[in-house]
């Protein structure tokens, strides 16, 4: 997790469902990326926090740390009501909104999984088998430019942080 040479670090260990998650809810490029945190003897990232500006006023606030343990949940605020994904927003069962809670079921795949609702991974598999199926080079749900927009705001952050990796320099 501290190895500058693995690649390691909150921000890109954890950090990036944070930034997938901004990018779904605004589908777009923020105007501009605000990073601070801790960085570990090692050069890698320990806590960060990132503030998303968009267009029309709307902003992310996100925070990672793989020093202390959070809370992991998601609340998507807007003027015509909320969203809340309880912990474990990344592979959420259920979703909260103030009229009603909508739940999830999680596919029990065969298998033994490192980490908490990995049979939900059969979503985002399906999602893969169906645009190979269809001869497309690109899935709708999460598009290169989704993409390119988290390695983007991914980028920026470690720039601001000052976390370099080897890879960087080649």
């Amino acid at each position: 997790m501290f190895n500058v040479t693995l690649l390691g670090g909150a921000l890109l260990d954890m950090g990036c469902y944070t930034v997938q998650l901004a990018t779904m809810v605004f589908k777009e490029r923020p105007e501009k990326v605000l990073a601070t945190g801790y960085l570990q003897e090692t050069g890698v990232d320990e806590t960060v926090s990132i503030t998303l500006m968009y267009s029309n006023n709307r902003m992310a606030q996100l925070l990672t740390s793989c020093s202390v343990k959070l809370h992991n949940e998601a609340f998507i605020l807007g003027t015509e009501g909320q969203i809340h994904l309880p912990e474990n927003f990344w592979c959420p069962s259920k979703l909260i909104t103030p009229g009603k809670t909508y739940e999830y079921e999680i596919p029990d795949a065969n298998g033994d999984y490192n980490f908490l609702n990995s049979g939900g991974l059969v979503y985002e598999a399906n999602a893969v088998r169906d645009c190979i199926q269809k001869g497309e080079l690109e899935c709708s749900l999460m598009t290169h430019e989704d993409s390119r927009t988290n390695m983007y705001i991914l980028d920026e952050v470690r720039r601001q942080l000052g976390v370099v990796y080897d890879a960087d320099n080649k």
